[in-house]
């Protein structure tokens, strides 16, 4: 068993603090993807927006009594659309794996605090329970001087 100790060690609480900020830095980045997920799905409507105006038949593609040429160019732009609509698409999807990775490394560092926290009042209640032995073994060998003292006039 290991030896009681008269004070508290620091390293825990520091432990704890360096925890607590790596949380606090997780969070920072959560909120960063999150940002960044909003300016995707803004994004996304603005494109799915133009692409349903362009492919509206009453004022887009098909409006228009069109030559080849124009048709071509109109049907590859709805194309075009579609495709940054998809890469949006995926772009939002590697953004939800990257948060819930991010979610899931706060939560670990979390329960790294907490287990820092639970070591450092764990030591702390050591401690408090070492000095107050140690102070019951004083009083206690005070006490039997005393009396001692008092049976031997």
């Amino acid at each position: 068993m290991n030896a009681p100790r008269t004070q508290i060690r620091e390293c825990w609480r520091v432990l704890a603090e360096q925890a607590q900020e790596k949380g606090l830095a997780i969070q920072g980045e959560i909120n960063q993807i999150r940002q960044r997920m909003s300016g995707l799905e803004a994004s996304r409507e603005r494109l799915s927006n133009m692409y349903n105006d362009y492919m509206n038949p009453n004022f887009g593609l098909q409006g228009v009594t069109q030559g080849m040429q124009e048709t071509h160019d109109a049907r590859q732009f709805a194309t075009q659309l579609l495709s940054l609509l998809d890469r949006v698409n995926q772009d939002l999807a590697q953004a939800q794996r990257v948060l819930i990775a991010a979610q899931e490394r706060r939560i670990k560092a979390e329960q790294e605090r907490l287990k820092m926290q639970a070591l450092m009042e764990q030591d702390m209640s050591a401690v408090a329970r070492y000095q107050q032995k140690r102070e019951q073994a004083l009083l206690d060998a005070t006490g039997l001087m005393q009396f001692n003292l008092g049976a031997n006039p």
